[in-house]
């Protein structure tokens, strides 16, 4: 049986990982755009603030070592351009020679990952404004912040990426400010939890605007100007930290299971491909493979949690099933 992997890091090297323990005999590829395959994300605000020293500690696994211990094929460099549901293959790209490829499937899993939103405020494309997804974004602003040596910093968003942000920005000898349009940072928490960090983000020396949304951004050469709802800030660069959006065009193209979960079809026929995460962003109706946004189990459904609760309904594919979580997905057969 032989399983390509679209995408690395937390989802696609997790289930490469889980996969290769459920089954030694299995083929498996990982396809990976960038160059590092496996990286440890919580870490990347604090590589910049300085408490991670070295950009090594930031790995977690190589292509090399998912060879020797796992026997995985991953190939990094590598984007898979094109699905073909039908032939069950799908088209490689190199994404440094341009050379493409033909990689055939028995099973396909799909977890791309989200990209930061970059909303289109004048100077989105500025190179003092920046977004932090992986290890190439978090190198730029750290040799921005080592080679141009910016003062201010503003960070545009509260939750979890941006209030880490301004934390390390502030261990890196800089005046930061946070721009947030709620009435507290990091939303999922509740507003006397979130005063907690407010309290301590002042503390810290941080400026926390709330209610406050960024409504220009105006590179003068010098720097940005960042037009605000109620009044304008002036900063050496900005990290743009408001959310992102799922990686979802490929599995777009292909037609794969995502309008039939949107048509809450129940008679879907998955042909061995598999979609992680948030990329689909939908409520399964069936048997099936999609995260959901809600906390909550539809009423008939089983949820489903981690993997080894889908090992346990495979062979009861009479019920309706969800699963609520991104979990460590491994192995999953043909869901007809």
């Amino acid at each position: 049986m032989k399983t390509v992997i679209v995408g690395g890091v937390a989802g696609g090297a997790s289930a490469a990982a889980r996969l290769r323990r459920l089954d030694e005999t299995a083929e498996i590829i990982l396809l990976e755009r960038g160059e590092f395959v496996s990286f440890a994300n919580c870490g990347l605000p604090y590589y910049i603030g300085g408490a991670i020293k070295q950009q090594e500690n930031l790995t977690v696994q190589t292509p090399e070592g998912f060879r020797q211990r796992f026997n995985i094929d991953v190939r990094i460099f590598s984007e898979a351009v094109k699905i073909n549901r039908d032939a069950k293959e799908v088209v490689v790209r190199n994404v440094v020679s341009g050379e493409e490829y033909t990689e055939m499937y028995d099973n396909l899993i799909l977890s791309p990952g989200a990209e930061p939103i970059k909303p289109a405020l004048g100077a989105q494309d500025s190179l003092r404004v920046f977004t932090l997804r992986n290890i190439p974004d978090t190198l730029k602003i750290k040799n921005f912040i080592n080679n141009w040596h910016p003062k201010t910093a503003v960070v545009v968003g509260g939750g979890y990426i941006g209030v880490e942000m301004a934390d390390n920005l502030k261990h890196a000898g800089l005046d930061v400010t946070i721009v947030e349009m709620a009435d507290h940072l990091i939303a999922p928490l509740d507003f006397d939890m979130a005063a907690d960090v407010y309290n301590y983000a002042l503390q810290m020396g941080i400026h926390v605007l709330l209610k406050k949304g960024v409504q220009k951004i105006t590179d003068t050469g010098s720097g940005l100007s960042v037009e605000l709802t109620e009044g304008v800030l002036t900063c050496d660069m900005l990290i743009m930290s408001v959310g992102v959006r799922p990686e979802s065009a490929l599995a777009k193209e292909a037609n794969t299971l995502l309008d039939a979960i949107k048509k809450q079809n129940a008679n879907t026929t998955f042909n061995g491909m598999n979609i992680f995460g948030s990329v689909s962003g939908t409520v399964s109706s069936n048997v099936g493979v999609a995260s959901v946004s809600s906390d909550t189990v539809p009423s008939g459904y089983t949820a489903i949690y981690t993997v080894e609760d889908l090992n346990n309904v495979r062979n009861n594919l009479s019920g309706k099933y969800i699963l609520m979580a991104d979990i460590d997905l491994s192995s999953v057969d043909n869901w007809e």
